[in-house]
């Protein structure tokens, strides 16, 4: 009995050893890998507004660390008065322990950055960065575009499928047997994680992050006649969060299956980063 991690390799560990602590073992396949985006003229064009920025919003702890070295290799000036909204508490980890001060919305997606006032009362005119990965839905850039805001993007990464993702996974299969709950964070891993397990993508319980995603989830699994899924949808992956939840299971369960504690080699599948 074990909890599949499917974050990618930046951002899983605090969970898995979290949950791990709670008698619940965790396996790391992450669905998604994170490439690096060049810096070339265009981007460092956008880059060189951060000075004149108002606010910036982060969407994730990848985007939050690529951004600050950026910043802190380029010696760039940053306003007084500067704004700093996370997507999620791990984003807003990387931003506090470089010293700022986070807004984070307990709802951790894009929809629930819209639930922030600080975001939504924002003046036409008002300059706002967005650090981000390339891809995903645009729903928050758009929102703040409609309300007269001055947006520019920043493109940090891109996201790609892992290389030999079908090779770990049928290894953690043959080592582990199937996960009890899996870990979905975006639609994009949701999208991995289908084509990788076919019409067995529903048969453990998917613990997903945001009501969005969710209804993606039951919508397709629907329309390819899967069933129904069994989904407990989630405000944020936050390991205090999920264990308030009672992601919990008997103490007899906790190493069964030859799945190991995060923090043995065995149990990181994948973790190439």
């Amino acid at each position: 009995m074990y909890v599949l991690n499917t974050r990618p390799c930046d951002s899983f560990q605090p969970l898995s050893e979290a949950l791990a602590d709670a008698g619940m073992p965790c396996v790391h396949l992450p669905l998604l890998d994170i490439e690096p985006m060049a810096v070339d003229a265009e981007m460092m064009q956008k880059l060189q507004a951060i000075p004149q920025m108002n606010a910036i919003v982060v969407l994730s702890p990848r985007a939050a660390e690529l951004g600050l070295a950026y910043v802190q290799s380029s010696r760039v000036r940053l306003a007084d008065d500067l704004q700093w909204f996370a997507i999620g508490t791990s984003t807003a980890r990387v931003l506090q322990q470089a010293g700022f001060t986070v807004t984070t919305p307990a709802l951790e997606t894009s929809e629930g950055a819209l639930q922030l006032a600080e975001l939504t009362g924002m003046a036409a005119g008002t300059q706002v960065m967005i650090w981000r990965g390339r891809g995903g839905r645009q729903v928050l850039a758009r929102h703040l575009e409609n309300q007269g805001v001055i947006l520019t993007e920043v493109v940090w990464y891109e996201r790609r499928q892992p290389s030999q993702l079908a090779a770990r996974w049928h290894a953690l299969l043959s080592r582990d047997g199937w996960p009890d709950r899996v870990l979905i964070s975006s639609g994009e891993s949701w999208q991995q994680w289908r084509e990788l397990t076919q019409h067995d993508s529903i048969r453990p319980e998917l613990w997903v992050l945001g009501e969005r995603v969710s209804e993606q989830i039951r919508g397709e699994a629907h329309a390819l006649h899967w069933g129904t899924p069994h989904i407990r949808t989630v405000n944020r992956l936050n390991p205090a969060y999920l264990l308030e939840l009672g992601l919990t299971v008997p103490p007899c369960a906790s190493m069964t299956g030859g799945v190991h504690h995060p923090s043995s080699s065995a149990g990181l599948i994948g973790q190439t980063q």
